[in-house]
């Protein structure tokens, strides 16, 4: 029996968990991992914040899904945050880090994936939505939306929103360098290489008050160069407190 032969009559779940694990090798999710801890960091400010369940999609499925998490909310629960607002009660997240981009594919894919989810969950598509979390502008995205634009109509919400109405239901696209630092601190200074340094004030000051809830995000935020020359050089802080934080999120001075 030769590699093909095995590949085609071996169980279809198996194959899926060796391609995913694959992916995964070859492409880790530190970035994902430290947006998304970002963002609920940034959710729970809200205050309904806390009344939502977060469920976080495991890669290692019989079937391969796109989304990274599923933000569910509870019966009349209505959100401020504004990455937020227009969720309805189940809520489908896709975060592209780093350089990883999100096309035309990648967005049919989420389609679909929202209305296999309602089937499942046994909803109405109008009460799903989803969301893409995206570092930059998807220009080659955009351009064939617009060719579509009869289908795919776009509406840009406010800067670093574009909601996009699929069938009844909401697709949203976050673009976290567009983002204004006054409504979404976490993303935006993430997304920048050299963020705002009253950004890194604000965020280095929060961290040190729960770092273990934002560990992840700032594993890679202090790495930046220039979040960490202003971290040792800049922010008024205790050494001992700066240390607390560094041994908290697992940074190791240099």
């Amino acid at each position: 029996m030769n590699e093909t032969e095995e590949y085609l009559i071996s169980d279809l779940g198996d194959i899926r968990k060796r391609a995913v694990l694959l992916a995964a090798e070859r492409f880790p999710k530190l970035h994902t991992e430290a947006i998304f801890s970002g963002l609920k960091h940034e959710l729970e400010k809200d205050p309904n914040g806390k009344q939502v369940d977060i469920k976080r999609n495991n890669p290692i499925t019989t079937e391969l899904v796109m989304s990274d998490a599923i933000i569910v909310l509870k019966d009349g629960v209505k959100l401020n945050y504004n990455i937020c607002k227009a969720f309805r009660s189940h809520n489908l997240l896709v975060i592209k880090a780093g350089s990883e981009s999100f096309d035309f594919r990648d967005f049919k894919l989420l389609l679909g994936e929202a209305f296999i989810h309602a089937s499942k969950a046994k909803i109405d598509l109008e009460n799903v939505t989803t969301s893409a979390i995206l570092i930059d502008r998807p220009e080659k995205l955009f351009q064939d939306l617009n060719e579509r634009a009869s289908f795919y109509p776009m509406k840009t919400v406010s800067k670093g929103l574009v909601h996009i109405q699929v069938c009844g239901f909401l697709v949203q696209l976050v673009m976290c360098k567009e983002l204004r630092y006054e409504e979404n601190l976490w993303l935006r200074a993430y997304a920048e290489d050299k963020p705002d340094q009253n950004a890194c004030e604000a965020i280095i000051r929060e961290a040190s008050q729960e770092p273990s809830e934002i560990e992840a995000y700032m594993k890679l935020f202090l790495k930046k160069e220039a979040v960490w020359k202003f971290f040792k050089d800049e922010i008024n802080m205790s050494e001992a407190d700066k240390n607390k934080l560094l041994k908290a999120v697992g940074v190791k001075a240099e």
